[in-house]
């Protein structure tokens, strides 16, 4: 088995001992670190805000998918860890302008916190590279 590591440009040093993400098996599986809402300069971005929190993360798994060769459509599953599951509805919101049909799977889990205390949501996902249209 081949593994890659993925740190792309645009995106802060990750800050500890770990890859944005992994491509395996012959280039087809990208497995992405959990993201939070930090940007490319590594200043958290939109603490308080759900929204803005999704927003940014999402844009920097685009980032990591990018640096592999894919996109966020080549995403087949999502997991996601939120701090208050009553915020589910406006990070739904913010999925569906990011992803088309045939959606990913995917876990949302309730947490008490993260290390990064401002931070309301992470989210992790695996991606399928090459698979064609």
């Amino acid at each position: 088995m081949i593994r890659q590591s993925i740190n792309p440009a645009g995106l802060a040093s990750p800050v500890g001992p770990y890859s944005y993400g992994v491509r395996v098996s012959g280039d087809l599986l990208l497995f992405v670190a959990g993201c939070t809402a930090s940007d490319a300069s590594g200043n958290f971005v939109g603490a308080g805000d759900i929204t803005k929190q999704t927003e940014q993360i999402f844009d920097n798994i685009g980032k990591v998918l990018d640096g592999a060769g894919g996109t966020l459509q080549d995403i087949v599953r999502l997991g996601l860890f939120i701090t208050d599951t009553k915020l589910y509805a406006k990070v739904s919101e913010v999925r569906a302008r990011f992803f088309q049909e045939p959606y990913p799977v995917s876990t949302c889990v309730g947490i008490a916190g993260f290390v990064q205390e401002e931070a309301l949501i992470e989210i992790d996902a695996i991606a399928m590279l090459g698979r064609g249209a």
